[in-house]
């Protein structure tokens, strides 16, 4: 597996791109799709680690170049994808940053419902990605598990964790489900977060102040 990070839009997100042979994934689709789409010469599905729109705002034109991939997403946040959903994200994304009142509400209504609802354990087929539930930073928030990597949305950074100050976040439950999930993982494992750079669960046990 080969993984290629692009760091997009003006709230710098990772979109991770996965190629297993000929064949590609994205995981949070950030922005920017055409920095996207000409790294790709085929696309099997993206992977969405929740539903907040900074990690998917490339979503509707990835789908339209290849509306065969499959779209993977916790059934916690599918309410806030599809015509009605995405109306909603719109709602939310615009209270939060007024430079997005510039898209239009057709936009929005157009970020597609997910075809695939994945939940802890399950192992994306193709992939071969295990899904690990890790509420806190949103109901459905998820991180991807792989022998020696983890691809961690914004559930775990280096040195920090995944805001709470969000509808639909939770600080307690943040922490536990890193605590009781993710810091058991090798302390080898890579950790590609959701913004920032890289780091390793051994060197977040050592170094991240929130445990």
């Amino acid at each position: 597996m080969r993984i290629e990070r692009l760091t997009l839009g003006s709230y710098q997100t990772n979109c991770y791109l996965l190629f297993k042979e000929e064949v590609a994934w994205v995981i949070d689709p950030a922005d920017s799709p055409e920095a996207i789409l000409k790294r790709l010469t085929n696309l099997e599905g993206v992977i969405l680690t929740h539903f907040h729109f900074d990690h998917l705002l490339a979503l509707p034109d990835l789908i339209a170049a290849y509306p065969e991939a499959k779209i993977y997403i916790h059934p916690l946040d599918t309410p806030f994808l599809g015509p009605e959903g995405g109306a909603q994200l719109g709602q939310f994304a615009r209270s939060l940053d007024p430079s997005l009142r510039s898209k239009s509400e057709s936009f929005w209504k157009s970020i597609p419902q997910a075809t695939h609802l994945v939940e802890e354990g399950d192992v994306i087929e193709g992939i071969e990605l295990e899904v690990i539930h890790t509420p806190g930073h949103s109901l459905g928030s998820i991180c991807l598990y792989k022998e020696g990597h983890l691809f961690a949305g914004d559930t775990l950074f280096a040195r920090s964790v995944g805001r709470t100050d969000f509808p639909h976040s939770a600080p307690r439950q943040l922490i536990n489900s890193i605590e009781t999930k993710l810091l058991p993982l090798p302390n080898e494992t890579i950790v590609y977060p959701g913004h920032g750079p890289e780091t390793t669960i051994g060197a977040e046990k050592k170094g991240n102040p929130f445990f």
